[in-house]
């Protein structure tokens, strides 16, 4: 069985370079895309997938309030941050949000495959520079 994603990100070309990755390095199925928070929740497709990959800083609705909304919902999802700002506090946020993990995005494909293998076991993907 192929791991199945939704994407969430305010860049087209991002979302876009995440989705190939995923479909033509990782053998990953992506079920859909949206471009924030608002557009995604009115996605059925976000409920089914595997693991959510979703930015942080969007505009009309944010990641941790989109997080918030699904996860109060659906205790269940594993949402995967992917963000450029590395402060400690920010990160404490999306650890006390509900994200099983975290992917900086200037990291992102050195760290992307470790973290959806830790997440589809149940784990979670931090950062190892990062400080909690």
């Amino acid at each position: 069985m192929r791991a199945k994603f939704f994407i969430v990100d305010d860049s087209d070309p991002f979302r876009k370079a995440v989705s190939e990755y995923l479909q033509n390095e990782l053998n990953c199925q992506v079920l859909g895309e949206a471009t924030n928070g608002a557009e995604a929740l009115k996605n059925n497709k976000i409920l089914i997938a595997d693991i959510i990959i979703m930015d942080i800083i969007m505009k009309e609705l944010d990641g941790i309030n989109t997080a918030r909304k699904l996860l109060w919902e659906f205790p269940n999802l594993k949402i995967l941050a992917v963000t450029g700002n590395e402060e400690s506090v920010f990160l404490r946020q999306l650890v006390h949000t509900g994200f099983y993990g975290c992917v900086f995005k200037n990291q992102l494909f050195e760290d992307l495959g470790m973290a959806i293998n830790q997440l589809l076991k149940g784990k979670r993907f931090f950062p190892k520079t990062l400080q909690l």
